[in-house]
């Protein structure tokens, strides 16, 4: 499988979810321009991109992307795949901190309604204005 499979976006997820780098202020200045940012940290952090993808390539991803599996766990990070490419990076937990992993079964159902109802009146607030 050719490096090529690797997305810019894959790229860049997987500094920030499983090498746990900062891109905020890089997307800010980037306007979200995923292939300057992945060229200002070569030239300016001397961050080797190829390198980056060939560690992403593992057996298990070769192995994944030749069958057409929809993704490959790679530590604390899942790479998902679609038509055969790397497109992204997720978190293998609902949230990066697993958060809902260690505390959902402690919160009472009362809780989980108002924190609920808590995001609903949240996202209603957003979307009037």
């Amino acid at each position: 499988m050719s490096l090529d499979a690797i997305t810019h976006h894959a790229v860049i997820r997987f500094l920030e979810r499983h090498d746990r780098f900062d891109m905020s202020g890089l997307r800010d200045a980037f306007a979200g321009d995923e292939e300057r940012i992945l060229r200002w940290l070569e030239r300016n952090e001397g961050i080797n991109v190829r390198r980056i993808r060939e560690r992403m390539m593992t057996p298990a991803l070769r192995t994944a992307l030749a069958s057409g599996a929809s993704g490959v766990r790679m530590g604390h990070v899942r790479l998902v795949i679609v038509d055969g490419r790397v497109v992204t990076v997720r978190f293998n937990a609902w949230d990066h901190e697993h958060f809902r992993r260690r505390v959902a079964p402690v919160l009472s159902t009362r809780a989980r309604e108002l924190e609920r109802a808590r995001r609903h009146d949240l996202i209603t607030e957003q979307m009037e204005g």
